[in-house]
């Protein structure tokens, strides 16, 4: 099996952005797919890591921007649990 590059994922994302009126799903299911497409690029998941990502696996947290304390900024957390090591 051969791995992905960050090349092959640009074009899937491109591909994705570009061709949405091609590809035939509801709002819910695209959304999805988004977020486990951009998990797996950023953290090379298995997919079977992302699909069993529950609401209890992300926490969102508002903190100040250290650059700009007056600035609040979102942060989220992420814990995905593996299913191979």
């Amino acid at each position: 099996m051969i791995e992905m590059t960050a090349e092959d994922y640009v074009v899937i994302a491109n591909t994705i952005y570009e061709r949405a009126p091609d590809i035939v799903c509801d709002p819910d299911t695209r959304l999805a797919f988004h977020a486990a497409f951009v998990m797996s690029a950023l953290g090379g998941f298995r997919p079977g890591c992302l699909m069993r990502l529950l609401y209890r696996h992300v926490a969102i947290a508002l903190v100040r921007d250290p650059e700009d304390l007056k600035r609040i900024v979102p942060v989220i957390t992420i814990s995905i649990r593996r299913n191979k090591l």
